[in-house]
């Protein structure tokens, strides 16, 4: 996905309006495993997989590590900041 928004330009996929779109898109902008995203906030992919598709929401230290890794995208929103 990385070398595809080189190529056109912009990001094809669709704008995030919550925490689990905001997971898939910065994972998937990035060519990021969902094992790799995991890591990198420190949970295991499938509390990930949850987070993602909204059955869950990271709160307290967990929301911080997911602020991390969100922060300084182009997707990034309040509204991580409002959940929990």
């Amino acid at each position: 996905m990385p070398a595809i928004i080189r190529v056109l330009g912009y990001n094809p996929l669709r704008e995030a309006n919550s925490l689990a779109d905001h997971l898939v898109r910065h994972r998937t902008t990035r060519g990021m495993s969902r094992e790799e995203a995991a890591a990198e906030i420190g949970v295991d992919a499938g509390t990930l997989a949850r987070w993602e598709r909204g059955e869950r929401e990271p709160v307290g230290e967990l929301l911080e590590q997911v602020e991390r890794l969100l922060h300084g995208d182009d997707t990034w929103c309040a509204d991580v900041r409002r959940v929990g």
